[in-house]
This record gives structure tokens, sequence and C-alpha cells, in this order.
């Protein structure tokens, strides 16, 4: 097809920026200021869950039956731990503890906890992690049933 001729349309369709952080008041402007701010590293979420009642020293499981000291979750990349969550099934009162290196001596890294709740989440963490930090989560205190805890991990490489 010969001499193929393109006309902007986008930037002759009006945009309307009330209400959002977007200066542009045309379509193709707001697209580029949309694709500029857009994240584009890679991002990895880990659930760990235990499908009973989970008193201090249990570990959570990344898989059924297998011990997140066991089978923890191992990282192919450097990452850093940027959001957790927590629920519980009943309302309880529980601290969990997550842990690099489980396999070897595990070091605390992060804890979040339910106090009379089913729910919690942190976020705006940034704890560093590498290549090959094995992850496990126990619980430290109290106890919970049925406990979900998921890991949000953005890459830092």
């Amino acid at each position: 097809m010969a001499g193929l001729n393109m006309t902007p349309v986008a930037q002759a369709i009006p945009f309307n920026n009330y209400g959002t952080t977007f200066t542009s008041n045309e379509l193709q402007g707001a697209v580029v200021e949309a694709k500029s701010g857009a994240v584009s590293k890679i991002r990895v979420t880990a659930i760990s869950s235990y499908n009973s009642n989970a008193g201090v020293g249990r570990w959570l499981e990344f898989a059924d039956g297998v011990t997140s000291n066991e089978g923890p979750f191992i990282l192919a990349r450097n990452f850093k731990l940027s959001e957790l969550t927590l629920t519980s099934s009943t309302i309880v009162t529980t601290t969990l503890t997550i842990f690099k290196d489980v396999t070897t001596t595990p070091v605390a890294i992060q804890t979040i906890s339910l106090s009379g709740a089913k729910t919690n989440y942190l976020t705006g963490l940034s704890v560093t992690l590498i290549i090959g930090d094995e992850i496990g989560v126990q619980v430290t205190s109290g106890s919970c049933t049925k406990p979900v805890c998921i890991l949000y991990f953005e890459a830092t490489d």
C-alpha cells in the first residue's frame, strides 16, 4: 500500500482531566502521560497458608503439606518485599513473621499482626531481598484459624 497517510486523530479528541493527575486536555497527551507513569517492573505474589488452626511455631505453607521452612519460596531475581496481607477465618490476635534463609539460619525480615481482627495489610514496605533468598512465614505469637498471608514482591533490577 503506497503512501499511507496517517492523521493524528487522538490529538483531536478532547480529554477531561478534571479530578485526575493528568495535565493533558487531549487524548493523545493523556495516553503518553499514562504510558510514562506505568509501572514496568516485574511483580510477583506468593501465597502462604495453613488450612487449620495455627499456633506459635507453625510454619505456613506455599504448597499443600510442605511447610515454608522445608519448602520455601525461593527468589529467582532481586526483589523488594513491598506489601503484605494477612487474613484469618476468625477474629484473632496473632503475629506472623516473614523470614529469609529459612533452610539455614532464619533471619526475620518483617512482621504482620492481627489484634482482635480478621484482616490486616501493610503497604509501602521496601525490604531488600536477593536472588536465592529462601522465604518462609511462621506464627510467632498467638494463634489464628486458617491463616492466609500474601507477600507482594517487586523486582529491583
